[in-house]
């Protein structure tokens, strides 16, 4: 989303310097008639006309902060979001599998512990359940979740509400106990749950989060689990992971020398970005919150994690009945691929709770269909052939990630994207030979093999 820029006052060091002078030549004519640069004077006049251009500065960077479509800085836009009920979505953990394996077969059950920290190149990851290399075999597959946690103990200062300070912006989720063991429940408002005093409030902040905590007694501690996720940096590829930080036993309690890799890890995402959280901010007030017209289903349905593109036809809407037909298709690190059973039905359920009363709504996958591309490319003298082609194909599988659903695959956009790489000199495509069409408003064209010959 690009920034508007508001301008409160045009001031500028020119323009004030001028007006001074103007000034100074109607009020003392004959007193003051000197304007060279050299003149003590003019000193005085460029050292106000400066001061003033820092002020207006200063003026319009405020008067931008205070209005949604101008703001830049992350403080001002979370905080405006606030106003109309929007909380930022926080980053999502990768998840994946870890392959844990022995050399050779061990004669006991090896006991994969669940929780079990392992970690690689600047990522750590955690086993959510556990697993058991039986005795005579010699490998075993875990699921894990990209996460580390960090821990924080805090004192009440007061009685009642207490706001605490957890100083890292990848937190995700957090556990909070007090001293006496009672354990809260995170909550959007207070009031969400009157009969429950337990409760905590997330406010992001600037250099990380505020919990906002009920029900506390003056002088008592209370513990916070902080977990932080990479976010997209969890989208791991496989072999990554190679450290275990921790001991593994068998079922007669001896350490047995077990080692991890990974498979990849998928469906990791970054916190909202400034960008992001004014779009989601534009949606949510425009629905207030509900879903009306084919519109509000369409604006929302792509503001779902996990979502690559998503389209909504409203097949039947009135007295008759509501029904709502939702294509998707899956965010495969960064890649589209086939709705999973499990994404389709968390589509469902978000459109049939964000929806007015009484509407049905059917979620498939969209039609997938590859596209190859195959050309010649003539490299500048100068430039490396393998970066110059590696460009190339990046900045063709960023055209198609700017396609809707429906959209065509125009032959003039994918020669422009090709040809204005930098250290192109020119481009041949043997295919496509034209615009790729698809056959159906519910179909989205993906890359398939890109073939770039240097010439």
């Amino acid at each position: 989303m690009a920034n508007q820029v508001l301008r409160l006052t045009s001031l500028e060091y020119d323009s004030i310097l001028k007006d001074l002078i103007d000034y100074v030549k109607n009020k003392y004519p004959d007193e003051w008639n000197d304007f060279l640069h050299s003149n003590l004077g003019m000193m005085f006049l460029e050292a106000v006309s400066a001061v003033g251009d820092n002020l207006a500065f200063y003026i319009n960077q405020l008067a931008n902060e205070l209005f949604l479509p101008t703001a830049t800085q992350r403080k001002a836009v979370v905080n405006l979001a606030k106003l109309v009920g929007y909380t930022p979505k926080r980053g999502v953990p990768a998840t994946g599998q870890l392959r844990f394996y022995l050399d050779s077969p061990h004669d006991r059950d090896v006991v994969i512990p669940e929780g079990l920290v392992c970690e690689g190149k600047d990522v750590r990851v955690e086993t959510t359940t556990s697993g058991v290399i039986t005795a005579g075999s010699t490998e075993v597959l875990v699921d894990a979740i990209q996460r580390d946690v960090k821990e924080y103990r805090f004192t009440a200062e007061q009685d009642g509400v207490n706001e605490f300070f957890v100083d890292d912006e990848e937190a995700y989720e957090f556990e909070v106990v007090d001293e006496d063991g009672n354990v809260y429940t995170e909550v959007s408002f207070f009031v969400d749950s009157p009969l429950n005093p337990y409760v905590y409030r997330v406010d992001e902040v600037v250099g990380g989060y505020r919990l906002t905590v009920n029900n506390l007694t003056v002088g008592r501690g209370v513990y916070v689990k902080a977990y932080t996720t990479r976010g997209s940096k969890g989208n791991i590829a496989g072999g990554v992971i190679g450290k275990i930080l921790g001991t593994i036993r068998d079922t007669a309690g001896n350490v047995v020398g077990v080692k991890v890799d990974n498979l990849p890890f998928s469906g990791g995402e970054d916190r909202e970005s400034v960008d992001e959280i004014k779009k989601s901010v534009w949606v949510w007030s425009l629905t207030q919150n509900r879903l009306v017209t084919e519109e509000d289903y369409n604006e929302y349905i792509n503001t779902i994690p996990g979502v690559y593109r998503g389209k909504v036809k409203l097949v039947q809407w009135g007295c008759a009945g509501n029904i709502v037909d939702a294509y998707i298709c899956e965010d495969s690190n960064g890649n589209p691929a086939s709705a999973s059973q499990a994404l389709k039905d968390k589509v469902q359920k978000e459109l049939m709770r964000m929806g007015i009363l009484n509407v049905v709504v059917n979620v498939q996958s969209v039609t997938l269909t590859q596209v190859n591309i195959t050309a010649d490319v003539k490299v500048l003298p100068g430039y490396a052939t393998a970066d110059v082609l590696s460009r190339v194909e990046s900045n063709i599988r960023g055209l198609f990630r700017e396609l809707d659903i429906g959209s065509t695959l125009r032959y003039s956009d994918l020669y422009r994207v090709m040809d204005e790489t930098e250290g192109v000199d020119y481009v041949e495509i043997s295919t496509p030979t034209g615009s790729v069409i698809p056959a159906s408003d519910t179909e989205l064209l993906a890359p398939g093999g890109i073939t770039l010959n240097a010439v």
